[in-house]
């Protein structure tokens, strides 16, 4: 997933100054030719942060939920930032209307975060954040994941890494009072989740495994 390392330093920014980065799933600038091979994975990911990190606010360019892979360049008409430029010649030119993607099971799966978000953002509204794993700097460290400071209901996780998975995650306990017990309820890449609970030892959660590019929802329960 392109642009890790970046991440933590707008965490950072969001912290200390009055101004928020906007977390940005795609830009019209970067939806061009040249950076197609950023958009062929990780999509998912990109979205189920912009909607759950509540307290950053998000970007996403047009057309970006129903993009087609490129693996190579597409037409011109494929690509929103070219008609930014409306030429009439020359290799950034555009010889018709802009041509809307048909990649549906991105469309279907970012339907299915949008119609989750729905149920639970209501309830969050602009929830500060208590990062458990905070995006790693230097980019090693692959999974992120985060709750609500104050009254958490839920927790995000999200595997960045879209081609290895991830196994023997550790969250760690984020609650010093009443046990608290974590459920799946949501995955980006699966219809049906196993609700059960995660095993813990009173100091981490154990979660087995999280597929390349995928983000998991948790709820928060009392023992």
């Amino acid at each position: 997933m392109h642009s890790r390392q970046p991440f933590r330093p707008y965490l950072d920014t969001l912290q200390t100054r009055t101004v928020a980065p906007a977390f940005t799933m795609m830009t019209g600038d970067k939806d061009d030719p040249r950076f197609d091979h950023f958009y062929l994975k990780g999509n998912e990911a990109r979205f189920f942060i912009g909607l759950f990190l509540t307290d950053m606010p998000s970007y996403m360019a047009l057309g970006f939920e129903c993009r087609d892979p490129h693996p190579t360049p597409a037409p011109n008409e494929h690509y929103t930032k070219l008609y930014v430029f409306r030429l009439v010649v020359g290799e950034k030119k555009t010889t018709g209307p802009y041509v809307w993607g048909k990649n549906h099971a991105l469309f279907a799966a970012i339907t299915r975060i949008r119609q989750l978000a729905e149920q639970i953002l209501p309830e969050l509204g602009a929830a500060s954040t208590r990062w458990l794993l905070p995006p790693d700097p230097t980019a090693g460290v692959k999974v992120i994941a985060w709750t609500q400071l104050t009254q958490p209901r839920f927790v995000f996780v999200v595997n960045l890494d879209t081609v290895q998975s991830a196994i023997n995650i550790k969250i760690p306990h984020f609650l010093t009072t009443d046990p608290t017990i974590l459920t799946p309820i949501f995955s980006t890449h699966q219809i049906k989740i196993e609700s059960k609970a995660l095993i813990t030892n009173e100091k981490q959660y154990q979660l087995d495994h999280l597929a390349a590019g995928e983000g998991l929802v948790l709820a928060c329960a009392a023992l």
